[in-house]
């Protein structure tokens, strides 16, 4: 976005009167919008950080070492969300699965 903006800008500016409000307004807007996006950035990388932050924390629920100090119903959800993880993933693999088949069954097509 900061690059498409100061591109815009520097076409227009090469056709604006150099003293004119429009000039000035855009140099405004410009400074506004390098301000948000820079703003939405340095959001997006906090989230990042904090959403690694939280499965490191999930990650560590899972060691080996600290799983038989869990009471046995912990033990018993903790293996259940694991089960209930692998059935999505196998279910999304499938469906990937179908997608090629699909794909390779019109390419196949179209060839002959």
């Amino acid at each position: 976005v900061n690059v498409a903006a100061s591109l815009f800008i520097t076409l227009t500016n090469s056709k604006l009167d150099p003293n004119s409000p429009a000039k000035q307004n855009l140099s405004s807007a410009s400074s506004s919008i390098s301000k948000s996006v820079n703003n939405l950035v340095n959001i997006a990388k906090q989230l990042k950080e904090k959403i690694e932050s939280q499965n490191d924390l999930q990650d560590d629920e899972y060691n080996p070492n600290l799983i038989n100090d869990y009471s046995r119903i912990k033990q018993i959800k903790l293996e259940f969300e694991a089960q209930s993880e692998i059935s999505r993933l196998e279910s999304q693999l499938e469906h990937a699965r179908k997608k090629l088949f699909n794909l390779r069954k019109a390419v196949y097509r179209s060839k002959n």
